[in-house]
């Protein structure tokens, strides 16, 4: 018999009705369920209808040639939290995607927390349209994105 026990298996999107529980268990377990969120160790701070907020701690990894954060990196978490808050609308099996996003980078990173805030802000019958900001760990505005998606 062995003394060390499994880790218990960790809950997929298909474990849920509501893609909201879904992301409240994310919320709770700080668990990241995608390859990408895995990978920069993106942490999901807050969910409820409408709105999603996430935060990335600045690494070394993530720089450009002049030692900033690297605009992928912040407009790939402005899409995460543009998408993960169309999201919250919906149910689990609903497959929903960003098919338009432009960013205005408003200063630059080079250490500590961004934090970004995704909303809704308009629902329609197949179209949504999205917003996020992109905070820095002084509270001030580094970036600010719109995204229209569909499913």
């Amino acid at each position: 018999m062995s003394l060390i026990m499994d880790a218990p298996p960790q809950k997929t999107v298909k474990d849920f009705v509501k893609r909201l529980d879904f992301y409240h268990y994310l919320v709770e377990t700080k668990e990241n369920h995608t390859p990408i969120g895995k990978l920069l160790n993106l942490q999901f701070i807050h969910a409820e209808e409408g709105t999603t907020t996430f935060e990335l701690e600045h690494r070394s990894d993530f720089v450009n040639a002049y030692g900033i954060m690297h605009g992928g990196i912040v407009a790939l978490l402005a899409d995460t939290a543009m998408g993960t808050a169309y999201g919250t609308y919906f149910n689990t099996d609903v497959v929903f995607k960003t098919i338009e996003m432009k960013i205005n980078f408003i200063r630059p990173v080079s250490q500590g927390k961004i934090t970004a805030i995704g909303k809704v802000i308009h629902k329609g019958s197949r179209i949504g349209v999205v917003e996020a900001e992109i905070w820095s760990s002084e509270k001030k505005l580094v970036a600010k994105a719109q995204g229209t998606m569909t499913f």
